[in-house]
């Protein structure tokens, strides 16, 4: 009878050991934002389909979770002020959520609007930015932080926004999350003992995010395929959507996606810490049957998601002798701007090839146009050299 017992018991520590963390009783804590508008920081341009794409993508992470068991905000720039995303309200957001959140529980954050990258780390655009203000931007590795202290023991960011470098804007952490007697939270940055905890941005540092035709990022569009579509991103056909395969179906569409629609790089980066979880259910293909998902893309260039061309507004004196020879390349303008006029053809490509381009223009990372040249071909070259002598 012992052994029986005993072996009862090993085979429960085995069962605890497969089976995911958050108990069956646990809630989920959902914060979506959408920034599609900016009236303090106008060189950003209005993201007019971010709101109905974070719509269906909370709607998604929402689909499985009984009304009894969730806890979800919607901030966006429209309907109630109360609800708009400014940075106060999405700080304030996840300060309730650690307030509220058990160990059986998991939190989620999407992030989508624009953003970008300094000497810092990467921050987030909030509908009330502004560049004199530094605490009204809020730096990635806030909201992860405002995760890791939390009690539950599933977390995961999702971030659909830019990541090009802008030394010209300044953000300061509100490091007002931690609780200095717990020993485990007060170090910042070290992640709890137990659980796991995900971080997914949609690009790598110093690339854009770029959208669909439709206006949808796409990487959003590629995580709202991995949660709806049977065998879009359930590898293993048990179905379920963990969260490592939908980073892993998303990553492979928006590398082929940013190639077709824009010829252009983007690849999807992400941290964790602890195993997997299942953010989804989905039906299972029936047998022989080829997966779901769309086409990838295979368009000419449209613009990225972030605000173009780099820098302030160029002034009469810079773009003075462009006339109509100027590009149909808002990013390859703000560098000629910074180039004299007359300056020979050659000399012109061998300058957007750098890292430095010249007066008024701030650290463009390398490579961020070379894109644009050899893969438009000889047109875009062609408007160049007319531009040029």
């Amino acid at each position: 009878m012992k052994t029986f017992k005993m072996l009862a018991a090993l085979g429960a520590l085995v069962a605890l050991g497969d089976a995911p963390a958050r108990a069956a009783d646990g809630k989920t804590f959902l914060l979506t934002v959408s920034v599609s508008q900016y009236p303090k920081l106008p060189k950003f341009r209005p993201l007019d389909h971010a709101d109905a794409a974070a719509q269906k993508l909370h709607d998604a992470l929402l689909a499985q979770t009984p009304k009894d068991k969730r806890e979800a905000h919607f901030l966006a720039c429209s309907g109630d002020p109360t609800n708009y995303p400014t940075v106060k309200k999405i700080r304030s957001t996840l300060a309730h959520f650690a307030s509220q959140a058990r160990p059986d529980d998991r939190v989620l954050v999407v992030f989508i609007g624009h953003g970008f990258e300094n000497r810092d780390g990467a921050a987030l655009v909030a509908y009330d930015s502004e560049l004199s203000d530094p605490n009204s931007f809020l730096p990635v590795r806030e909201v992860v932080g405002r995760l890791k202290a939390m009690r539950c023991n599933e977390r995961c960011v999702m971030v659909d926004a830019c990541r090009d470098f802008r030394d010209d804007m300044s953000v300061k952490e509100v490091n007002d999350y931690q609780d200095p007697n717990d020993a485990l939270r007060k170090a910042a940055g070290v992640l709890p003992q137990s659980g796991s905890t995900f971080l997914v941005q949609s690009c790598s540092e110093g690339e854009f995010a770029y959208e669909r035709p439709d206006g949808a990022g796409l990487m959003t569009e590629r995580l709202i395929e991995a949660f709806t579509k049977p065998g879009a991103a359930d590898a293993n056909a048990d179905g379920q959507v963990t969260v490592r395969e939908a980073v892993d179906y998303a990553r492979k569409f928006v590398r082929d996606d940013a190639r077709g629609y824009h010829r252009a790089a983007q690849n999807l980066a992400d941290v964790s810490s602890g195993d997997p979880f299942v953010l989804a259910k989905v039906d299972r293909l029936a047998p022989g049957a080829a997966p779901a998902g769309s086409a990838v893309a295979t368009k000419l260039p449209l613009y990225p998601t972030h605000e173009i061309p780099l820098g302030a507004p160029s002034s009469p004196a810079r773009v003075a002798g462009t006339g109509s020879g100027r590009t149909d390349r808002p990013i390859v303008n703000a560098a000629i701007n910074g180039i004299p006029h007359n300056t020979p053809t050659g000399q012109v490509l061998d300058q957007l090839n750098r890292s430095t381009w010249g007066p008024g223009i701030p650290n463009p990372i390398p490579g961020q146009v070379r894109q644009y040249i050899p893969q438009a071909g000889a047109p875009l070259v062609g408007q160049i050299r007319r531009w040029a002598r």
